[in-house]
């Protein structure tokens, strides 16, 4: 009569379980077990009840199927054997304790935390840890044969459901929060308590862990110790308590050797990770280094901010991933900044810029970039130019500071040739505003004052720079300051300062001046040249007056200039200035002034030229006038 029919959870694996009943030798049991990829069936062996179990044994990498079976006999026995696997194999056998007459009728493993159950005849429940094959629980569950089981499993609860003759349903499971202390308060088997806690990962064991592990270390029996520690269910032991307990042992290397058995297994948690890389660092070996380069990638360390601090010192790129992994947003920044600065290659630089505001947006997070800046600054100031510029210049939402905090930074550190690049970066674009005016100011006035008065000249002279909203009177006194006098005769409108910056003419470019002169009010041009010669001017400033007066003749007015030469007895800039014109004239004054000046300066020859050739003088005045100076050669 055959009772169960079973396969494997792998599906590789299947049997038969009945009973026999013989007149001579009453009931029997019944057991075949066939291999499907073998397609051969065992011969009938004489037991009860079976079933495969699917665990993970303590010394495999994989779950293995284990085949579960009774037999009875003078002892009756339970036998747990490996199947399907290279040799050794796993097998266990235990006593089933049976009352007189009874007999196995079910079999039902809890793969979930390695037990079997064991059904009689009579109503009697047995439970068998797996591995240990140690009975744990034998008691008469019915009055009546529960004839059927099946396995049950909901949520943490894992077991068996039967039902009687009687009708009753029951379910029987591994109650986790009691099964620990139960076998070891009630069973008194401490160890079994340990094996169960750690290979159904159950955290109520870890007061039995703690008093193993203490009484494992009292006994110098340090590898089961580490073995314990590390396969504690839960963690419970992956403490700094552990840790600290280890560390001295062995000058350390019991230590290195748990933390090496943790990593095989998988992560370290927070603690292990920071108490393994703080010995590694302070090697300071490239091979150290490597081994923590390792780990990161293969994520065997813990991320966390502390770690990542610990890190950081050491390598950049390490406290990176780790602070990345830990989502520590404003460090991920920090790491991304101290990049940058490290970098000698600008795309590369620039790349980590990129990232920064990558990053920010990614996790929408909104760092203080105006004091990221700040510290950047105080680290390396061309990347910081950098940065800022990337800054201003972001199109999607505005920029991300302010411009005027950009340049504050630089200009406490006295940096005036990157605030120029970062105001020209930053104005060129928009043009010349209104609004930019003290802006634009300020990025001539700082290298006005600086070592660099020619860098604010050029950005005056460039076509790329339009600028026209700047304080024009305070540009030009500061022009005047660091001896850019055209500029400063460009910018002052007040006549005085005019004068001023002319009293330096010697020092002008001539075209310069004599362009200026024409932009002027022939008054005001006049009254400019009359205090170019006033004074010692007059020797200095002659030939300049006289360049002036032969240009701009018919704006100033060649009777006003005539007149400006008489008034301070300049027969020598009367003359040159009026050779320029008296071959082309028909002012007779203009030539008697011309002879007269020449007459003076001893020219007789020009005087003779004149009065042989030129047809336009008032020919009685010059003779009078040449009789009266009592030439040598009348």
């Amino acid at each position: 009569q055959i009772i169960n029919y079973r396969t494997s959870e792998d599906g590789k694996w299947c049997l038969l379980a009945g009973i026999t009943r013989n007149p001579s030798s009453g009931v029997s049991g019944v057991l075949q077990v066939h291999s499907v990829e073998l397609k051969k069936t065992q011969p009938s062996m004489d037991a009860h009840a079976a079933c495969f179990a699917s665990i993970k044994l303590d010394n495999k990498s994989s779950k293995s199927t284990l085949f579960c079976f009774t037999k009875l006999g003078a002892k009756p026995k339970l036998n747990i054997m490996e199947v399907g696997a290279p040799q050794p194999v796993f097998m266990k056998s235990a006593d089933l304790p049976l009352p007189h007459g009874d007999f196995p009728v079910s079999m039902v493993p809890d793969n979930k935390y390695q037990m079997l159950f064991i059904i009689t005849k009579q109503g009697m429940l047995f439970i068998y840890e797996i591995q240990s094959c140690k009975c744990i629980f034998a008691e008469k569950a019915s009055q009546s044969t529960m004839f059927a089981s099946i396995e049950a499993s909901q949520g943490n609860q894992s077991g068996i459901m039967t039902i009687d003759l009687t009708g009753r349903v029951s379910k029987f499971y591994v109650d986790t929060n009691n099964i620990v202390k139960y076998l070891s308060e009630k069973k008194n088997d401490y160890a079994l308590a340990g094996d169960v806690a750690r290979r159904c990962n159950l955290s109520s064991g870890s007061e039995i862990f703690s008093k193993q592990f203490e009484q494992l270390m009292q006994q110098q029996q340090y590898q089961q110790a580490v073995q314990l520690a590390a396969n504690s269910p839960g963690g419970g032991l992956r403490t700094l308590d552990t840790i600290n307990a280890l560390r001295p042992l062995n000058n350390g290397q019991l230590l290195f050797g748990y933390f090496q058995l943790l990593l095989k297994q998988g992560e370290l948690n927070k603690i292990e990770s920071i108490e393994l890389v703080k010995p590694i660092l302070q090697k300071g070996s490239p091979q150290s280094l490597e081994h923590i380069k390792n780990w990161i990638q293969q994520n065997k360390l813990k991320e966390s901010e502390e770690l990542g601090d610990i890190l950081k010192n050491a390598n950049i790129k390490f406290a990176l991933a780790i602070y990345h992994k830990a989502k520590v947003h404003d460090k991920v920044i920090s790491c991304f900044l101290s990049l940058a600065a490290q970098e000698q290659n600008d795309q590369a630089a620039t790349d980590y810029f990129k990232n920064v505001l990558n990053y920010s947006k990614q996790v929408n997070y909104s760092p203080d970039f105006s004091k990221l800046l700040q510290q950047l600054v105080r680290v390396r100031l061309d990347r910081a130019k950098d940065f800022a510029i990337m800054l201003l210049s972001n199109e999607d939402g505005g920029p991300f500071i302010d411009i005027n905090q950009a340049i504050a930074n630089f200009m406490q550190q006295g940096d005036v040739k990157n605030t120029t690049n970062i105001l020209l970066e930053y104005l060129r674009p928009r043009g010349d505003l209104e609004e930019d005016g003290a802006l634009q100011t300020k990025l001539l006035e700082i290298n006005l004052l600086g070592n660099n008065p020619q860098v604010a000249d050029a950005i005056l002279e460039s076509e790329d720079y339009q600028f026209s909203h700047y304080d024009r009177s305070k540009i030009a006194q500061l022009c005047e300051r660091a001896g850019l006098f055209t500029r400063a005769l460009e910018h002052y409108t007040d006549l005085n300062d005019v004068k001023r910056i002319l009293s330096n003419a010697q020092n002008l470019d001539v075209n310069f001046v004599l362009d200026y002169f024409g932009r002027m009010q022939p008054e005001d041009a006049l009254d400019c040249l009359r205090d170019l010669l006033k004074g010692a001017g007059l020797k200095k400033n002659i030939s300049l007056v006289v360049e002036i007066a032969k240009k701009w003749s018919d704006h100033l007015s060649s009777e006003k200039l005539i007149a400006l030469f008489e008034e301070y007895k300049s027969y020598n800039g009367l003359y040159f200035y009026l050779a320029s014109s008296v071959n082309s004239t028909e002012d007779a004054n203009a030539i008697f002034k011309y002879i007269e000046a020449a007459t003076n300066l001893g020219q007789l020859k020009e005087v003779e030229r004149i009065c042989r050739d030129n047809k336009h003088y008032d020919a009685e005045k010059i003779k009078k006038y040449l009789i009266k100076q009592k030439l040598k050669n009348p």
